[in-house]
């Protein structure tokens, strides 16, 4: 079949080799044929049929096809950043600069959106780009030259009254109110909607104030309040804005790396601060910890401390660990999602009901696990160190005094954690090991249980060595014996003495009464007491199961008949318990994140921790020959694998459960199934790297030469690129094959060039 085409392409008749070569499947060869006929319309069609839309919106920029090229990029603005990011790269070269832009927003790349708006002359688009970054003076010009063209223009005045305000809010805000308050007058003036008038408004109220005209700042408000009595308006709205918030003498605003605009502050402690603060590239509440220990020896092991605590932090992916989401050790500060359900240390007066100090210690204890089972011992279990989440789920934090468990290390110097929560191991300065966890943990859980410290000053360190701490049931009545008997075992002062492990100590915490079941939980929202077996595995009536495919663990997974579509699916019932949150986290990312070379989660419901899935329609690929025409479709594998990894890999995910039943395709799509991924958190099998998973598939794809590549995305440009050399190659050697029978035939005379 090959030669056939060949034969075709001999002759010249390059038009029917495409239509052959895209009537068998084989679009991208196809593709490539159109291209050199200039037929940029099929072209674009076949790129698009293999899935590679870069080319395929090339091709339709070359078309100067409005609509088509609306429709693509309506679509991949939906898919993978990544994928819109190469879309973008691939309009930029045609230079489709607002098409980039586009792209390059959808990609999550403003510094280059801004460029190519900027480029296009969409100076007001970049402005508020560079904005979003904190380059305030860049944003300031560009309004300027903005403001000038629409003048020029002789545009009406509500277009106008856009630039007037941008440009008279940012010199506000450089302490330029004279500069500011005739613009701001004017974007009054002109506003052309009630939304716009009442921002503009409330400037000009700002901007008078800070001139000092307090009369003309009352008569604006007053104004301002007729204009729109349903606001209610006060003098404080208008001076508390943020977007007319006063930036620093240098014209920086407190933006940190460009990206994250500090706020109020949260707290401060011996090694830092920690600030609310917005990140400017997802618009999400972050929590920002600054180092500021003082200088000297002192100040250098501090800072060593806070070095370690942010790849500490970096090491643990888990539900009920407080997640690491960014850290310039240069630059002294660490970016940390925020706990918007504040800390245990404010939930524990008078003291914490015995349901809830049970649920609150078992997902502490599943976080503290993943730290264990990675070496780490924490050292500084405290209220104040365990957070929660707005919905309520309990988060381990502040790794900044942990380390490695190695045998034999002793500390030195100063006491290393908070004394009320300290072990005899501690205070004495002799090897920490995960059994002194367990002591503050039991400290910890006292404290819930009562509402008090076991040990109290005066002769706080003496009692921590030798006094036997009192049964939690004589400082409040009618608690169990078992929670006397976990309290006894976990401030044992010998630590051989302790639970022998976190597994131990969770079957006890598990025996805790866990209360009325039906009812809300009252302080966090942890999953209630595992239900039985038949109950998980009890049929919706929606699905109609025909078998089950999987069992591990907290996971299975049914292949089902959706009655209602009338589709094959599969359903995931997960049990409760601290399995079932690595699972959903996976499938939430999966579901929101994951592009089409991704199977596809059709619903997530986490109350009663099911999931529906796709089902695979497509064959499983077998791997084709390395050399040739067909060594392409390896390296066009590696590339739909890497897209697929991609999303995965950026969250700090793994897939963990990648071989061959896994892929799938339907026609020159893969699909990377997940079925695979939660079964290996699910058995509990560890995950590799990513990039030791991509070094894996590179392995198994036989694609020799790549070079170390640390993530799906770069697997995917790596692959992409190296298919682009290929085929320029190949393109290359069949011209020149042409040439030369085009040569042979040719009058004497005639020589190639």
């Amino acid at each position: 079949m090959a030669q056939q085409y060949d034969n075709l392409i001999s002759q010249g008749r390059l038009d029917e080799a495409a239509r052959e070569l895209e009537q068998e499947g084989l679009h991208r060869r196809a593709a490539q044929l159109y291209e050199q006929l200039w037929d940029f319309r099929s072209a674009a069609r076949a790129y698009h049929a293999a899935g590679d839309l870069p080319p395929a919106l090339s091709n339709l920029l070359q078309l100067r096809d409005p609509g088509a090229v609306e429709a693509l990029v309506a679509q991949v603005e939906r898919a993978n950043p990544s994928v819109a990011a190469m879309c973008a790269t691939a309009s930029e070269k045609r230079g489709a600069w607002l098409v980039a832009a586009r792209l390059y927003r959808a990609g999550q790349k403003p510094e280059e959106a801004a460029r190519c708006y900027e480029q296009a002359g969409e100076l007001a688009g970049a402005a508020m780009l560079r904005e979003e970054l904190g380059q305030l003076k860049p944003a300031m010009d560009l309004y300027s030259r903005h403001l000038a063209d629409l003048e020029q223009a002789s545009s009406s005045p509500p277009a106008i009254a856009e630039p007037c305000f941008q440009l008279g809010r940012l010199l506000l805000r450089f302490g330029r109110a004279e500069e500011a308050t005739p613009l701001l007058q004017r974007a009054w003036q002109g506003a052309g909607t009630p939304a716009a008038d009442l921002r503009a408004g409330k400037a000009v109220v700002v901007a008078l104030s800070r001139l000092g005209h307090s009369f003309g700042a009352e008569h604006a408000l007053e104004l301002l309040r007729a204009r729109h009595p349903t606001a209610d308006v006060k003098m404080h709205d208008c001076a508390d804005d943020p977007d007319l918030a006063p930036v620093g003498p240098g014209g920086e605003e407190k933006v940190l790396a460009g990206r994250y605009r500090l706020g109020s502050l949260l707290g401060s402690g011996g090694m830092g601060r920690v600030y609310l603060a917005v990140d400017r590239l997802t618009e999400q509440r972050v929590a920002v910890k600054v180092f500021t220990a003082p200088g000297g020896a002192r100040g250098r092991d501090a800072y060593r401390r806070f070095v370690r605590e942010a790849r500490t932090t970096g090491q643990l992916r888990h539900p009920h660990i407080v997640n690491l989401l960014d850290f310039h050790e240069e630059m002294g500060f660490m970016v940390l999602e925020y706990m918007e359900g504040g800390t245990l240390t404010g939930r524990l007066r008078p003291g914490v009901d015995l349901s809830t100090c049970r649920a609150v210690t078992l997902q502490v204890l599943a976080g503290l696990a993943a730290a264990h089972q990675r070496g780490i011992v924490h050292r500084d279990i405290k209220p104040s160190n365990i957070f929660f989440t707005t919905a309520g789920a309990a988060k381990l934090g502040d790794f900044g005094v942990a380390h490695l468990q190695d045998a034999g290390q002793t500390q030195t110097g100063a006491f290393i954690g908070t004394l009320a929560f300290m072990s005899p191991e501690q205070i004495k300065g002799e090897p920490v090991t995960y059994a002194t966890d367990i002591y503050a943990l039991g400290v910890t859980l006292f404290q819930m249980m009562t509402g008090q410290l076991p040990f109290t000053h005066p002769g706080l360190v003496a009692k921590h060595l030798e006094a036997s701490p009192p049964a939690p049931s004589s400082v409040l009545s009618g608690l169990p014996p078992v929670c006397d008997e976990t309290i006894a075992r976990c401030l044992a002062k010998d630590p051989a003495q302790r639970y022998e492990s976190l597994e131990a100590l969770r079957r006890s915490v598990e025996s805790f009464p866990a209360g009325d079941e039906t009812a809300a939980p009252s302080v966090v929202g942890q999953q209630r007491a595992e239900a039985p077996a038949q109950q998980r595995r009890a049929t919706d009536r929606r699905f109609s199961v025909e078998s089950v495919a999987v069992d591990v663990g907290p996971l299975q997974v049914l292949a089902a008949q959706d009655t209602r579509l009338g589709r094959p699916v599969l359903l995931l019932r997960i049990a409760p318990g601290e399995g079932r949150a690595p699972l959903l986290h996976l499938l939430e990312l999966a579901a929101s994140e994951g592009g089409e070379n991704l199977q596809r989660v059709l619903a997530i419901d986490h109350d009663k921790g099911q999931a529906l899935l796709e089902t695979s329609v497509g064959e499983h690929p077998s791997l084709p020959p390395s050399e040739g025409p067909d060594g392409q479709l390896r390296l066009r594998m590696a590339e739909q694998i890497g897209l697929a990894l991609a999303p995965l890999h950026a969250a700090g995910q793994v897939h963990g459960g990648i071989t061959p039943d896994q892929i799938s395709q339907l026609g020159d799509t893969l699909v990377l199934g997940l079925i695979g991924a939660l079964v290996a958190r699910a058995s509990g099998s560890p995950l590799p790297a990513a990039g030791d998973e991509i070094a894996a598939v590179v392995l198994n794809l036989g694609l020799a030469g790549a070079p170390p590549l640390p993530h799906g995305s770069a697997l995917a440009d790596w692959a992409r690129r190296q298919r682009e050399e290929r085929a320029n190659r190949t393109l290359e050697e069949k011209q020149r094959a042409l040439m030369q029978q085009v040569l042979a035939h040719a009058p004497p005379g005639v020589e190639g060039g």
